[in-house]
């Protein structure tokens, strides 16, 4: 594979460095904490889902985050990032037990 391959693909692509992509991608993980930990509290989402401890879910999801940019960062290459969401054995049991946590806090 040659290293200039992705700008090939899109042009665009040369006008960011791997660390200014890097930057991106962290600030949009913290973005996306600091999102659904509002979204968690929200008197919408309260009233919806009938609980306020969603917010205890909020320590899974930064877990979860922080396993698919240590995946990202660490294996980079030509494999779709979103693979990691099904060959990862942590990443799976991640979202099994933020799936089963919520379910239970929105059935008590």
């Amino acid at each position: 594979a040659n290293s200039d391959a992705p700008q090939r693909q899109r042009r665009v692509l040369q006008f960011y460095s791997p660390e200014m992509l890097r930057a991106f991608v962290n600030i949009m993980a913290a973005a996306t904490i600091v999102t659904y930990a509002l979204y968690t509290l929200s008197p919408r989402s309260v009233e919806l889902h009938g609980s306020t401890n969603l917010i205890y879910t909020t320590p899974i999801v930064v877990f979860g985050i922080l396993r698919f940019l240590y995946l990202l960062f660490t294996r980079p290459g030509p494999e779709d990032p979103t693979s990691y969401f099904i060959k990862d054995v942590p990443m799976l049991l991640t979202i099994f037990l933020w799936a089963v946590t919520y379910g239970l806090l929105i059935s008590s």
